[in-house]
């Protein structure tokens, strides 16, 4: 067969990818209770953060560090979710760390006093040692005990989705374990992905809600969104995809 290339092999991928979105958006009403819920809280969600980021309810003044963050995460989960519906499950789970990182970063900000005045003040040497993921995750937990995107759930992520391995098997969320290579709706993978999107942006929501410089009323409203999105999230996630799938009569994508 002749096999596309070019332009052509591009435009082929989008009328693949386009499909599979089509395919994904059918699927989430079909699945568990849950996803079509968290989905529709991610959207409201979403629209809080995007006017917290862009100070479209009213700019505060400051030089937006916050904000920033707030933006970069927003931008993290619409793509996430744009990689979901186009079956990149290993992609978006990869900006889903990232969000992570981001969230425990605000985290730390607001369960450890002048942390923030700290970071902003710190050079490239002292925010590698003070406030890299392993430090900040080390600092979370000596106040609350647990957080958000733990050292566990960190490396597994990072095994799973991000860094090369020996063991990596692309894209595989069924049974059989099989490598994937893109465009292959996995229920498994749409509710691991949209799941992790929703538990970690609630979180970092209600964290940049503490300390963005908000009129209480809109602090209240990312609050209640946020707790909405949280209880609506189900137990998918990558730490338990074995246990998810060990009973699963998934067939392997053919």
């Amino acid at each position: 067969m002749d096999y596309p290339v070019g332009v052509h092999f591009l435009q082929r991928v989008w009328e693949r990818e386009d499909e599979c979105q089509r395919t994904t958006d059918q699927l989430v009403h079909k699945l568990e209770a849950n996803a079509p819920q968290t989905l529709a809280e991610l959207g409201t969600l979403l629209s809080l953060l995007d006017r917290m980021a862009s100070c479209a309810w009213g700019c505060a003044g400051g030089s937006h560090e916050i904000e920033r963050l707030v933006g970069r995460c927003t931008n993290l989960a619409r793509a996430a979710i744009r990689l979901l519906r186009s079956a990149f499950y290993d992609e978006a789970l990869n900006l889903v760390r990232s969000l992570g990182e981001i969230t425990n970063l605000l985290t730390y900000f607001v369960v450890a006093p002048g942390a923030f005045d700290r970071w902003i003040l710190a050079d490239r040497k002292q925010r590698k040692e003070y406030f890299g993921p392993g430090p900040v995750r080390t600092g979370i937990r000596k106040v609350l005990g647990k957080v958000p995107m733990d050292d566990d759930h960190y490396r597994r992520l990072c095994e799973s989705v991000t860094h090369p391995t020996p063991t990596l098997v692309p894209q595989a969320y069924t049974h059989a374990d099989r490598p994937i290579l893109a465009n292959i709706v996995q229920p498994a993978g749409v509710l691991i992905v949209l799941y992790e999107l929703g538990n970690m942006l609630a979180i970092m929501a209600l964290s940049a809600a503490n300390i963005a410089p908000l009129a209480e009323a809109h602090r209240e409203d990312v609050r209640e969104s946020a707790a909405r999105l949280l209880m609506s999230t189900g137990e998918a996630g990558i730490t338990n995809l074995k246990e998810m799938l060990a009973g699963s009569t998934q067939a392997a994508p053919k």
